[in-house]
C-alpha cells in the first residue's frame, strides 16, 4: 500500500532506516489515520476522551500539568481511582 518491500518496513521498524516524511504520510494514508497520530504519546481508549477533555481546560498551573501528565501514565486503573479518591479526601480537609 505505500510501495515500499517487505524488507524496508522491518528496517523502518527496527529503526535502521528513518521514515521519510512523504513516506509518512503515506502510512498514515494507507492506516486512514492522521498524520499528527506518530506525533503524540499514545493513550489507551479508555483516556482518550480524558485527553481530549484536557486539551480543552486553559489556565492551569505547572503544578497541575504536572499532576495530570502523572496520573495519565499510571496505567493500573484500580490504582488510578485510589489514588484519585486519596486526592479527593485531602481536598476536603484544606
Amino acid at each position: 500500500m505505500i510501495n515500499v518491500s517487505y524488507q524496508q518496513i522491518q528496517k523502518y521498524e527496527s529503526g535502521v532506516n528513518r521514515v521519510s516524511a512523504d513516506k509518512l504520510r503515506d502510512i498514515a494514508s494507507a492506516l486512514n489515520i492522521n498524520v499528527s497520530y506518530f506525533y503524540k504519546k499514545p493513550v489507551s481508549e479508555e483516556t482518550q476522551e480524558e485527553a481530549e477533555a484536557y486539551d480543552k481546560i486553559n489556565g492551569l498551573s505547572p503544578d497541575e500539568k504536572e499532576l495530570i501528565t502523572c496520573f495519565r501514565i499510571i496505567d493500573d486503573r484500580e490504582f488510578r481511582k485510589r489514588f484519585l479518591y486519596l486526592l479527593m479526601r485531602a481536598a476536603k480537609r484544606g
